[in-house]
């Protein structure tokens, strides 16, 4: 009985279509659950295909209630090893308010020309405050 119904779950999760992230209202739907009213910063990472299909989700750092640290290399090290053509990033803000920092801007800018190098796009980040978000790529910071 618990092998039928191992199988049959794993078939349903067969049939579900797989997740894309494609604008950065995807994006802010797959980082909501995880990060929206955290007491504490977190910065999660969506790796993408070449066609935005979601090959993996981690959580990359977890910081205080003003500020995490990030390294772009601890970013980058993941989409290097899953062979991902793209980046998004999202972290909360646990003020509500998800108006970019300055180090949300110098840190987007980092890695952004670390994956150049590496051939590995950012594509987005939005950073999420409470029932809202801000999305970089709409703000014109991310060269395509």
């Amino acid at each position: 009985v618990h092998a039928a119904c191992a199988l049959a779950s794993r078939m349903a999760r067969s049939q579900e279509p797989p997740v894309r992230i494609v604008s950065p209202t995807c994006a802010w739907r797959t980082f909501r659950p995880r990060l929206e009213g955290l007491p504490h910063e977190e910065l999660h990472a969506a790796y993408l295909d070449g066609r935005g299909g979601l090959l993996h989700l981690r959580r990359l750092t977890m910081g205080s209630a003003r500020f995490t640290v990030v390294d772009p290399a601890h970013v980058l090290r993941p989409a290097v090893q899953l062979g991902a053509r793209g980046v998004v990033l999202g972290h909360n803000h646990p003020s509500g308010d998800p108006t970019p920092s300055d180090e949300d801007l110098d840190v987007t800018r980092r890695v952004q020309e670390a994956g150049r190098l590496l051939g590995i796009r950012l594509i987005d980040h939005v950073v999420i405050g409470r029932a809202r978000f801000v999305a970089l790529s709409e703000l014109g910071l991310l060269a395509g």
